[in-house]
């Protein structure tokens, strides 16, 4: 992971890991970069421009990404971006509610549904 080693060399520190089911690996850096590897062979894969990297979620064949820059990420399956919704504050968790919505809890005890079919957000509370 060379990319995460440059990173450590150039003081930019990491923010945030996770997992994405059992294929990625998503690395966020303190200068909002997110790196997206793959778990297996530790592959490079792509640099997603999000801000800091809180949460995520998968559901079929959609990645959604809760992100500190108050913004959700809606990703297909191969990392690829979908959409990118704007939310009241930054994104703390993700949850699914029914097949086709999911809950944003944020910052400041802000709460949205969103819509993964219309990529709609509806302020909850």
């Amino acid at each position: 992971m060379k990319e995460v080693d440059e990173a450590a060399d150039n003081n930019l520190g990491i923010y945030h890991i996770q997992t994405i089911g059992r294929d990625f690996l998503l690395v966020s850096f303190l200068n909002e970069v997110v790196n997206v590897y793959r778990q297996d062979t530790k592959e490079f894969l792509k640099r997603l421009h999000v801000g800091h990297l809180f949460s995520s979620l998968v559901h079929d064949d959609i990645v959604l990404l809760g992100s500190f820059a108050s913004v959700i990420i809606l990703a297909s399956e191969s990392m690829e971006v979908i959409a990118q919704i704007p939310t009241q504050n930054s994104v703390f968790s993700l949850c699914m509610f029914d097949e086709t919505t999911f809950l944003c809890g944020q910052y400041d005890g802000f709460m949205d549904v969103v819509s993964t079919v219309d990529s709609q957000l509806r302020t909850m509370f």
